[in-house]
């Protein structure tokens, strides 16, 4: 187990000094693992630093052996990461917390790398099924055509937005919004995608509204023409014959049945 040396020649654990309890299973177990192997040692760990506070450092030793091939000592360094480790968490918090789809795929064969709880919530897929996906297995076979005209595009470097309906597990599709950054050197996507299936609907739903109320006033301008136009001829007739012939009688007879059915029309517009 390794030691430090006080001034005063006593010996003190390092695991006990600097490495945190819960840490320290995993910390020994790459060490006597380093050892028995007689390989380099690499690992990143919590640590106490100088002013008391926990830290992160990634320490790195060599092993120097004798000429029987035993250990002589460690060559190493440590580096602190405490920072790094710090913008790290935020990130990893922000992935987690966030309510959009927040996805990393492969540019080349179009895999999942990465995603984060709203896409499992999102689509009912759990995180291992999305990983053993590819992002065409997703895609609505209408919108397939579109979307790998948008994944060649970002194999150039373009960013592009665009929104096309992805399967969720239970067989239903939904539409999703995407915002996309190519990661070119690594050959990965950056995705950030929105539900837009809610919105899609209303939108929809207001399109069907604005057809039928067409509809509707075409059929009212329809129903209102019609008797508008008996009640004038009628009227025309009354004031050029004899208010008592009978071509009047008829006349009265169209406008009292017209007149009924333009107030029956009105009553309903009115409901």
């Amino acid at each position: 187990r390794p030691f430090i040396s006080d001034t005063d020649g006593t010996k003190r654990s390092w695991l006990e000094e600097y490495i945190p309890e819960e840490d320290r299973p995993r910390v020994l177990a790459s060490i006597t693992e380093a050892i028995e192997l007689k390989k380099p040692f690499a690992l990143e760990h919590r640590v106490r630093r100088v002013d008391g506070t926990w830290g992160a450092t990634f320490s790195r030793a060599i092993p120097v052996l004798d000429e029987e091939g035993r250990i002589r000592e460690w060559f190493g360094a440590a580096t602190d990461v405490t920072e790094r480790k710090r913008l790290e968490d935020e990130r990893d918090r922000f992935y987690v917390l966030s309510g959009d789809i927040m996805a990393i795929a492969s540019s080349e064969d179009g895999r999942w790398r990465r995603v984060n709880p709203a896409m499992t919530a999102t689509l009912g897929w759990t995180h291992e099924e999305l990983l053993a996906l590819r992002y065409e297995d997703l895609v609505h076979p209408d919108d397939a055509a579109k979307a790998k005209g948008e994944l060649a595009k970002l194999r150039t470097g373009e960013a592009p937005r665009f929104e096309h309906r992805m399967r969720c597990k239970n067989g239903d599709f939904k539409w999703i919004a995407w915002n996309t950054a190519p990661y070119l050197a690594n050959a990965l996507v950056y995705a950030v995608g929105r539900d837009m299936t809610e919105r899609r609907a209303t939108e929809e739903a207001l399109r069907d509204a604005d057809r039928r109320k067409d509809d509707f006033l075409a059929m009212l301008s329809h129903e209102l023409r019609n008797p508008l136009a008996s009640i004038r001829t009628g009227i025309d007739l009354l004031m050029h014959v004899d208010p008592a012939s009978q071509s009047a009688a008829r006349a009265r007879t169209i406008i009292l049945r017209q007149t009924t059915h333009l107030a029956r029309h009105v009553e309903q517009i009115v409901d």
